[in-house]
């Protein structure tokens, strides 16, 4: 340490009382966080220049006496767990749909943070622990018996859940994965009708709904009630309820139930739909390391198509919209996209965290040499760049090229973080600052997200960006954004910790050790990694990086503006 007095945060009554009222009420994570802002912008402050000078991993700021009380909260949240307090309602639907997959010895192998939460699934859980009644585990025991007899033709079925957090059941439709009886697996998917884009413009052209009104009616389709609408959009339930009035007479319906008729109808006989079914559907695999981990991985796209390897971000996960899901097709690009270490249902190495990136990629590595990936891009998504540029540097001149899209970059001066939004502002400082105090700052950040705060959350995370906002009031946007958010909770804070470890540290040596052309894919508006520290990165490395700067676009550019992503995507296997 350096010979100037290292900074304290002294354990005050204003942060001890959000530090545990935090615990007990997952609303006061807000008061928590602004509490905690006063308190290390202050000791960063203090520090000064000499924080770059400082040795990684420790805490550069004390938390002092202040520390007991957060590993005392902290494991408060632990004893209480991860059950939600306020049952019932429609809050599934506001954060992504529940899958998972079993094997042939009826096991789970795979699931998603939604089937964690409302259905209480989790690895290696049998048939008769689901919540599927009698009736339902017999269905799924006389699929298993047939998964590895040839002769007999695999057929879909539909099982009544019991959600553990709803008081009505879930219907998921059970199909069986794998083209050959000796790796099938049977894929639990939630029955409901998707709404497309494309839905929505033919009922906007068709009755002259507006922008808002066609969101509105993809909502309802998708089993939101007025409240979830409100919530979701930020208006008013009678606001809601005008619009809903408003949409009945545009499209001659005279209820909830006969607008919802007619869309299910124009739904199933959507040419996307059916598209999205038949060709380059999503696929979950497994490639299973040496070591006996696997890697749960999804494959979009047509399968003769050019590969791109796909590496997730902090807060989003591997999953894409029927947009994305056509302009793969049109582009002929094959999107594989491993789950990182920790993150949904992955297994993850059991090594420091200073060396987690570097093991994921050796990882990566085995399975990219089984599937036999000739030449590939490697797109790393928000903190997903690290990871990227880690896997680059051991394929050589295999890759085509690194895309960044929102990407981050490696932390090199103290004004990076002050251009930050407050939200990403304050967990960047702890991680860096103050990482003992980290564990409870994320631990309780996930509280809120298990008592329906996802749109709390998001609103924090979004606060400076319009385009952003604009983006998640979109439902199969604010779906994917706020499913992803359960994704990267599902196993609990240990995705979180590794990830921010990383993403505010300087990893120029990763960018260093490959010498292949870096393609940035960034929004004006990021509110995150901001647009002129990009376009500096961009000057820095300026005989191989390119930057594509949407003028109009956040962070969520790869969602909102994929027209804009993928075409760039492809053209990189054009170049020599």
């Amino acid at each position: 340490m350096s010979d100037k007095s290292t900074p304290q945060i002294a354990p005050e009554p204003e942060l001890l009382e959000a530090v545990y009222r935090t615990a007990v009420t997952p609303d006061s994570y807000d008061t928590l966080m602004a509490r905690w802002q006063q308190h290390i912008e202050k000791a960063v402050e203090e520090l000064g220049a000499e924080r770059e000078q400082e040795p990684e991993g420790d805490d550069l700021i004390e938390v002092g006496g202040a520390m007991p009380h957060f590993e005392t909260s902290f494991q408060i949240l632990e004893a209480l767990g991860r059950e939600r307090e306020h049952p019932g309602g429609s809050q599934v639907f506001a954060t992504g749909k529940p899958k998972f997959m079993l094997d042939p010895e009826g096991r789970v192998v795979w699931f998603n943070g939604i089937a964690a939460r409302d259905l209480k699934v989790a690895k290696g859980t049998a048939v008769s622990a689901l919540p599927v009644g009698a009736q339902g585990a017999q269905l799924i025991e006389n699929a298993l018996s047939g998964l590895t007899d040839p002769q007999l033709e695999p057929r879909p079925f539909i099982v009544a859940f019991e959600s553990g957090t709803m008081e009505r059941s879930i219907h998921m439709l059970v199909t069986v994965m794998g083209d050959q009886p000796k790796n099938r697996t049977l894929m639990f998917d939630q029955a409901d009708v998707r709404w497309t884009d494309q839905a929505g413009k033919v009922i906007s052209d068709a009755f002259g709904l507006s922008a808002s009104e066609a969101e509105i009616t993809g909502m309802l389709v998708e089993g939101r009630d007025l409240n979830d609408i409100a919530e979701i959009r930020g208006r008013t339930v009678a606001t809601v309820r005008t619009q809903l009035k408003s949409i009945l007479k545009k499209t001659h319906t005279h209820s909830q139930n006969e607008l919802l008729r007619l869309c299910t109808v124009l739904s199933a006989h959507m040419p996307a739909n059916v598209n999205r079914r038949r060709i380059g559907a999503e696929v979950v695999r497994f490639h299973v390391l040496p070591c006996g981990r696997s890697i749960p991985y999804h494959t979009f796209g047509p399968e003769d198509g050019k590969p791109v390897v796909f590496l997730h971000g902090m807060l989003d996960g591997v999953q894409v919209t029927d947009q994305i899901q056509a302009l793969l097709n049109e582009h002929g690009l094959r999107l594989i996209g491993p789950e990182r270490p920790f993150f949904g249902s992955a297994e993850g190495p059991h090594v420091p965290t200073k060396h987690a990136m570097t093991a994921f990629a050796d990882d990566l590595h085995d399975m990219i040499e089984t599937l036999d990936l000739d030449r590939f891009v490697v797109v790393g998504h928000m903190a997903g760049a690290v990871p990227a540029h880690a896997l680059a540097g051991r394929f050589g001149d295999r890759v085509a090229a690194i895309v960044a899209v929102a990407g981050g970059l490696p932390i090199v001066s103290a004004d990076q973080f002050k251009v930050m939004s407050p939200r990403q502002r304050m967990v960047a400082y702890t991680a860096r600052y103050t990482p003992s105090a980290l564990p409870f700052i994320l631990r309780a950040g996930i509280r809120q997200l298990d008592h329906g705060g996802a749109k709390k959350f998001m609103d924090a995370l979004y606060v400076a960006s319009q385009p952003d906002q604009q983006a998640c009031a979109r439902g199969e946007i604010f779906n994917i954004v706020s499913g992803g958010y359960r994704y990267a909770i599902a196993q609990g804070h240990r995705a979180f910790e590794i990830d921010s470890y990383h993403v505010v540290r300087d990893w120029s040596h990763l960018i260093d050790g490959t010498d292949r052309p870096i393609h940035l894919i960034h929004g004006a508006h990021d509110p995150v990694v901001r647009i002129e520290t990009v376009r500096a990165f961009a000057r820095r490395y300026h005989n191989r990086a390119v930057l594509h700067e949407h003028p109009e676009a956040g962070q969520l550019v790869y969602y909102a503006e994929p027209d804009f992503v993928l075409p760039i995507i492809a053209g990189l296997f054009d170049e020599d």
